[in-house]
């Protein structure tokens, strides 16, 4: 067979490669056309009517180059950036909307993005891809539609009907070399030259349509050329080649339509009701009439045109609705995991995701299908959490609970699961109110006490990931006592017990619950058991033992890799990662991750740039996290994150802002109760404080000293750095009260610090009439607007705040939507009047 026997249809960032040949229909001046289009203007719109080949222009387009691909046939056009997002694997920041985190995503990327079948341009939806494309220089877009948008950034492709033979003599040119490379595919015999008339009438009445063109050369192979009726609708051409399948490929064809994303084989069969290998050969028999496609991912779809057809035969039979929706059920019930707790992120069924969301999401919207939808959902979330898809598990189990309680024994755990996915997705709390919603759900369980004591052990684990430990400890304590009965719960909540005892450094009552969850943990019970190998290397490691901390990560990594427990192996390959030690796995995409391991493997990302020696870059991200774990509420990790810029703002020379940086750190590491990085952090203000001349600076240190010696803990990373060849002095009573730090000490720190920081120039009141956008705007906003009026670019602002250019650019489309503004020049003239000065005085 010719390579492109079997199109390929892209779904994530990636290049066609060998897979893709060059054949007739994709007109290789029209392709040569819209390539040279995308070097001059970043937007390009392939318009055509259906069956024209847009598709497979824009494939021809996209092959061998960084390309995104997305499906928009028969989606929503409000749901594009979404679908943008979803194909490159990006999760908003809470609080952003869609076209904002496309722009973070993509500011600083050079891709294709294809966006294939789009029925229509909603309103207001060129102007918000003008504005992406402005906020992205190294974006490219490139749409297939049957209408254009008609912006002025738009340039426009029309694509004509390939050209037809002018006369039977002469039979040549784009539509006829289709048709003789469709029947040849097809297994038929060329037509001989006394033929001629009759091609050239039979092409004529396709139009020139590549899609009728190929449809024609099926009928031919199938029946022979006096035997073909010259057909002029797309309808009636698949009809035609639908009558000449055999009553199993014509059934194949009528469920095959019914689906809404491309679906395996094993899907296929299911949904079809025969032997796989029966279904088998149907499927190859539909691909080989161009009736269906293959997918790169080996999955069977159809184009929008086909599709409709299907769906309209069947729509005259119910019988192939109804089976077609059971058959997914049926496959859905087979390849699940029969226990809650069961699965791994390396279950067969992920491959076919978007359609076990499908019969999900169906069977949660009827009443009667809906305890269904919640036994499939409650099942579906090991994988998915192990699996790290934190947006595909929210989808799911979110849809499912707001469609009404469940079944009583399962009811609440679906909630509860539910809020531990949202809170992944969107921050730290955002799941609280699914978690009220398993509260109610657990007073018609069998077992209410039972459910109650589970949702206070999740509830503890957000405090936990927000960083308000002390919370997140008296949740679980009363989880404990009141589910004590519950093994599995047990073994859960002493592994946050024993994670807030790491945060606190109380590493001898850590290592004391780290023993009870290893010991006797049951396969399900697996990631307790290695999360709590992860907490034995970080103590490890706070106590200097760095070898014995990277075998204990090393151990857990590898695992974690066999059993298919994603989210533990990236865990220990954290840890690993920080001792210094090497990891060759690579990992997941950031903007994929949940946010509670994307912040810290970023963090890592940031601190290993500045170990290479690039300080300004990696303040510029170590910034962004800032930004980002404040965002997301993950307490701990903002106070890593704010230690990591404080050390490169040194290193740049900045340390007033340092100053700043690690004085704040401090502050919410006392309270907090993480006597540890307060310790870090009085390192640093210490040795920035001796600079400074500074008086009783050597108390700081020994105050940090104490902290550590109470643990038989040392500094590492930039404390290390920053107690390196200094006079020790003793601490001063008060300051460090059984291994933590006081009030009293954070008093006398704070005001030796902010008295030797330089005070900034006073602000000039804003004139009464446009005061009220000062009030309106955040602190960073307002700081990013002082410096659009001064003049200077997004990347000139980056680099004297030491944010990311995308960071600025965020702040301003924040600021665009307060002020109902859309430009750079109006903001100035705002502020310069707001301030009391004139533009450009």
């Amino acid at each position: 067979m010719d390579a492109w026997t079997f199109p390929v249809v892209v779904h994530a960032p990636c290049t066609l490669g060998s897979l893709h040949t060059m054949h007739p229909g994709e007109r290789p001046e029209v392709v040569a056309l819209v390539r040279d289009s995308l070097r001059s203007t970043p937007w390009v719109t392939v318009v055509g009517a259906p069956g024209s080949g847009k598709t497979t222009v824009a494939r021809a387009v996209a092959h061998g180059q960084d390309a995104v691909w997305v499906s928009a046939r028969g989606e929503d056009e409000e749901r594009i950036t979404d679908l943008i997002l979803d194909a490159i694997g990006i999760q908003r920041t809470p609080g952003e909307t869609a076209e904002e985190s496309l722009v973070r995503a993509l500011s600083d990327r050079d891709v294709l993005v294809v966006v294939d079948g789009l029925a229509t341009f909603l309103p207001g939806v060129a102007e918000a891809v003008t504005r992406i494309l402005g906020a992205c220089p190294g974006v490219r877009l490139l749409v297939t539609s049957t209408d254009a948008a008609g912006a002025t950034t738009e340039c426009v492709v029309r694509l004509r009907p390939l050209a037809l033979p002018k006369s039977e003599a002469h039979l040549s040119g784009p539509a006829y070399e289709l048709l003789m490379a469709r029947i040849r595919r097809a297994g038929g015999e060329e037509p001989g030259p006394d033929e001629a008339r009759r091609v050239r009438e039979l092409l004529e009445a396709t139009g020139g349509l590549p899609l009728l063109i190929e449809l024609l050369a099926v009928q031919i192979a199938a029946v022979g050329l006096e035997n073909v009726a010259p057909l002029t609708q797309v309808t009636d051409s698949l009809q035609a080649a639908y009558d000449l399948l055999s009553p199993r490929a014509q059934l194949g064809y009528r469920r095959l339509a019914q689906m809404v994303a491309p679906v395996s084989l094993d899907v296929l069969a299911d949904v079809v009701g025969l032997p796989r290998a029966e279904v088998a050969e149907i499927a190859m028999t539909l691909v080989s009439r161009s009736l269906a496609e293959v997918t790169q991912a080996r999955q069977f779809d159809m184009l929008a045109p086909i599709r409709r057809h299907g769906r309209a035969i069947a729509s005259t039979s119910p019988s192939d609705v109804v089976e077609a929706r059971r058959g997914l059920v049926r496959w859905a019930e087979r390849v699940m995991a029969l226990g809650d707790d069961r699965g791994a992120a390396d279950e067969p069924w992920l491959a076919d995701l978007a359609t076990m969301k499908s019969v999900i999401l169906t069977a949660a919207a009827e009443a009667d299908t809906l305890p269904a939808a919640y036994s499939l959902a409650n099942r579906s979330f090991s994988p998915l959490y192990t699996a790290m898809l934190a947006r595909d598990a929210a989808d799911i189990l979110e849809g499912v609970v707001l469609c009404g309680d469940g079944p009583p024994e399962i009811g609440a755990q679906v909630a509860r699961r539910a809020a531990i996915t949202v809170c992944e997705l969107r921050g730290s709390f955002a799941g609280l109110p699914l978690l009220d919603n398993a509260e109610s759900q657990a007073v018609r369980s069998s077992d209410p006490d039972a459910e109650r004591a589970r949702n206070g052990s999740i509830r503890s684990e957000m405090f936990l990931d927000a960083g308000d430990l002390e919370a997140a400890r008296k949740e679980a304590t009363l989880a404990l006592e009141i589910g004590a009965a519950d093994s599995y719960l047990v073994r859960q909540t002493r592994r946050t017990l024993a994670d807030i005892a790491v945060s606190r450094g109380r590493f001898a009552e850590s290592e004391a619950l780290c023993a009870q969850i290893i010991t006797g943990a049951s396969p399900e019970e697996l990631w307790m058991a290695l999360s709590a190998q992860i907490l034995r290397g970080r103590m490890a490691f706070e106590r200097g033992r760095v070898l014995e901390a990277q075998a204990l990560a090393r151990t857990a990594y590898d695992m974690g890799r066999e059993a298919a427990e994603d989210r533990m192996a990236l865990i220990a390959a954290c840890l690993l990662r920080l001792t210094g030690a090497r990891v060759d796995e690579a990992t997941p995409a950031r903007d994929s991750l949940p946010w509670a391991l994307r912040v810290p493997v970023m963090l890592l990302d940031a601190r290993d740039l500045w170990r290479a020696g690039h300080a300004r870059l990696a303040g510029q991200h170590a910034a962004d996290l800032v930004a980002l774990a404040q965002g997301s509420q993950l307490g701990r990790d903002l106070i890593d994150a704010r230690l990591l810029l404080g050390g490169i703002l040194v290193d740049l020379g900045d340390e007033s802002q340092a100053l700043s940086v690690f004085l704040v750190a401090l502050e919410e590491s006392v309270a907090r109760g993480m006597p540890l990085r307060a310790a870090d952090a009085l390192d640093a203000l210490a040795y920035l404080g001796s600079r400074r001349s500074i008086p009783g600076v050597e108390q700081w240190w020994g105050a940090a000293a104490e902290v550590r010696s109470s643990r038989a803990a040392v500094a590492w990373g930039g404390a290390a750095r920053f107690r390196a060849g200094v006079s020790v002095r003793g601490c001063p009573e008060g300051w460090i009260r059984h291994g933590e730090v006081m009030n009293a000490c954070l008093d006398v720190v704070r005001g030796a610090v902010v008295g030797s920081v330089d005070g900034k120039a006073a602000r000039v009141p804003p004139n009464p009439g446009t005061g009220w956008l000062l009030e309106t705007l955040t602190k960073a906003e307002l700081t990013v607007a002082d410096l659009v009026a001064e003049g200077l670019t997004s990347r000139q602002i980056a680099e004297r705040l030491f944010i990311s250019p995308r960071t600025v650019d965020a702040h301003l489309a924040h600021t665009f939507r307060k002020l109902g503004i859309t430009g750079r020049a109006r903001l100035a003239a705002l502020m310069a009047e707001a301030r009391g000065s004139h533009p450009g005085g």
